[in-house]
């Protein structure tokens, strides 16, 4: 069992009205300018990552950024009426840290008593709060590149 894959998988897509020439040109600027590193590309892909690691930095300060993702550019049979190009975006929210210091709680409170029952649950909450913050920030950075 590897540590690095508890990840929570997440896909958001668009409909592009643009040329994907001009989207993937675009999602390169963004992701440089978001000082991303671009892991792979070609004309139907983009994969990048958030340069560094998560642990070395502050909760709230890594929290703008997505960890790591993957642009999907689906062309269209633009012969079908109101069929359109798909800008898809697939991203992954971490969660072994959460998952271990919520373990870590509810064991303790096992034998300590059940009002360490309360830090698990915020940390619960901390981590749902972090992955609808992801979301926004994933339907930012589309937005971005298709407008």
């Amino acid at each position: 069992m590897d540590i690095n894959n508890f990840k929570l998988k997440c896909e958001i897509s668009q409909k592009v009205h643009i040329d994907l020439q001009v989207v993937h040109r675009r999602i390169i600027e963004e992701l440089q300018k978001g000082e991303y590193e671009i892991i792979e590309q070609n004309a139907k892909l983009i994969s990048f990552d958030d340069c560094g690691h998560q642990v070395y930095k502050v909760r709230g300060a890594s929290s703008p950024k997505l960890e790591k993702g993957v642009f999907d550019l689906i062309k269209t049979d633009q012969r079908i009426l109101e069929e359109q190009d798909i800008l898809k975006l697939t991203y992954y929210v971490s969660y072994k840290f959460v998952l271990f210091s919520v373990l870590a709680t509810l064991v303790i409170a096992y034998f300590s008593g059940a009002i360490l029952l309360v830090p698990a649950g915020f940390l619960f909450l901390t981590f749902v709060v972090h992955v609808f913050m992801q979301k926004s920030n994933a339907i930012d950075l589309i937005k971005k590149v298709i407008e």
